[in-house]
């Protein structure tokens, strides 16, 4: 049951994660705080983001992509590293 609850943990940190790089995003056509809004932007069903919040799944290999490219040219040196530590380490 531990182990579970870890893996419970990792899926809502990842959840929060990808929340928090995306609540600064000025998008004209959407509100990138809301899930359905981000699904759209990233390409990305938006039950796979509420099942993620919920901790019942890994973040899919698409989310990750999706949010890699997105940030692809982001001045910040360590952001790609993050997204690793975060969204693929620990699955």
């Amino acid at each position: 049951m531990k182990d579970q609850n870890n893996l419970k943990d990792k899926r809502t940190r990842a959840y929060a994660f990808i929340k928090h790089l995306f609540k600064s995003v000025n998008w004209v056509d959407a509100d990138l705080t809301k899930d359905n809004d981000l699904a759209s932007v990233l390409d990305v069903n938006s039950s796979d983001l509420t099942l993620l919040k919920e901790g019942k799944i890994n973040p899919s290999p698409k989310l990750v992509e999706s949010v890699k490219v997105f940030f692809k040219n982001d001045p910040n040196p360590t952001l790609a590293r993050q997204i690793e530590y975060v969204l693929v380490e620990p699955f």
